[in-house]
């Protein structure tokens, strides 16, 4: 399982303007939300849910190619952005999302450090519902329905 520690939801203007790594949105982010993508669909998938998301292959400039972004992809992944933002909307409507979860953002195109952080937010959101939804199932007598 992933740990959704990792995720960042409180990048700050002052994080931009210092031009600090926390204020950017590298390849390194790219990677660590991919990375909670995967685990979220694979465990709605594991419930029965039809997710939407299909996994990004990035091709490299070395030639090679994967579902792993690199540092030396910024020229070329351009045209495999959408199907990363595809993916973060997908994944945030298999569920009914809370009112205070973000809208997924469409694009790269102007991207915000408060964007940011809402795709991040979304992916903490989705897997509290599942966790919600898992400790649900205990507590709702299904396991032990039939039982005399």
């Amino acid at each position: 399982m992933y740990d959704y520690t990792a995720l960042i939801t409180d990048r700050t203007r002052a994080d931009v303007d210092s031009g600090a790594k926390k204020g950017g949105y590298d390849y390194t982010d790219l990677n660590r939300v991919t990375a909670a993508m995967v685990d979220i669909h694979n465990r709605l998938t594991e419930y029965g849910y039809a997710t939407g998301y299909c996994p990004v292959m990035v091709a490299h400039q070395d030639g090679t190619s994967s579902t792993v972004w690199q540092e030396d992809d910024e020229d070329i992944r351009a045209d495999r952005i959408g199907e990363y933002f595809a993916n973060v909307a997908a994944l945030r409507a298999v569920l009914t999302m809370p009112p205070s979860t973000p809208s997924a953002p469409a694009d790269m195109d102007g991207l915000t450090h408060q964007e940011a952080n809402d795709i991040e937010q979304i992916l903490l959101d989705v897997d509290a519902l599942i966790s919600n939804m898992e400790q649900a199932w205990h507590y709702s007598g299904d396991l032990y329905a039939g039982e005399v």
